[in-house]
């Protein structure tokens, strides 16, 4: 299964090659086109591709409680999101800062390198396939020293009012943190979000996530959040979002709060 997972990543990768050239989306673009670029603070990812030759750049920070007597601390939380061309973009995470108060551990988590690809579009619609490796990276407590891999399916409806309505599904395999004994497991992670907006700069929305393997040898986890996005400026996001345990330990939440802030270079 896991060469399945590597012969899925390299495809998504390779795809974009022999993509057309690409014409503008409309569910993309105009003056308020950050609200939909923009991939935090949503477990859900962007539909929307960043245009070519452009740059956004997402940052953020987290408080989480694990327990009813513990809490982390996560930052800086960054993405570096490239337009290519041709309706792709590649994405570099580089590895958080993790502080966590019980067991207590600190440590950088994992870097990450991603390629997404928008491969249908209309006026209401987008379906966008997304692939993503986390080389060994990080420290001993947050880190890996074995490959991951994810792929993405994500589909995007927009009605009229303004109401938007986002899928995914993703594959993916993961492996334990080093402290962990680095012990790989398989994981399928659906995900369903609405978003509407408040006013012309404000978008909510609410999401429910999952993975049905949150650990090796462990059962199907559930959270949900919802958040704010701000459009400050033409170029410039501010979010604020809340996030829910409802079953199992999935990302060993309980709750947490978080914010952050995305700028975009055009």
């Amino acid at each position: 299964m896991n060469g399945v997972n590597q012969a899925l990543f390299c495809c998504l990768l390779v795809l974009p090659m022999y993509a057309p050239n690409a014409g503008e989306v409309p569910l993309c673009s105009g003056d308020n086109r950050m609200l939909s670029l923009v991939d935090r603070p949503s477990e859900a990812l962007s539909a929307c591709i960043v245009p070519a030759q452009s740059l956004l750049i997402e940052s953020g920070y987290t408080y989480q409680q694990s327990t009813p007597n513990g809490f982390s601390h996560n930052v800086p939380q960054m993405e570096w999101r490239l337009g290519l061309g041709r309706h792709t973009e590649i994405d570099f995470l580089p590895p958080a800062y993790n502080w966590q108060s019980a067991p207590r551990q600190v440590g950088y988590g994992l870097m990450t390198l991603g390629a997404k690809h928008l491969a249908y579009y209309d006026d209401h619609q987008l379906a966008t396939l997304q692939a993503a490796i986390s080389p060994p990276s990080g420290g001993q407590n947050f880190g890996g020293r074995k490959n991951g891999y994810m792929v993405n399916g994500i589909y995007n409806y927009s009605f009229d009012s303004g109401l938007g309505i986002a899928a995914q599904m993703g594959f993916a395999s993961f492996v334990t943190q080093p402290v962990d004994g680095n012990q790989r497991y398989l994981s399928i992670n659906p995900l369903l979000l609405a978003g509407w907006p408040l006013q012309e700069k404000i978008n909510v929305y609410f999401e429910v996530y999952a993975q049905s393997c949150t650990a090796p040898n462990q059962g199907w986890g559930v959270n949900a959040d919802t958040g704010l996005v701000f459009l400050a400026a033409k170029n410039l996001t501010l979010d604020v979002v809340y996030n829910q345990r409802l079953y199992g330990a999935l990302n060993g939440l309980e709750r947490s709060f978080g914010g952050g802030l995305v700028m975009g270079f055009f």
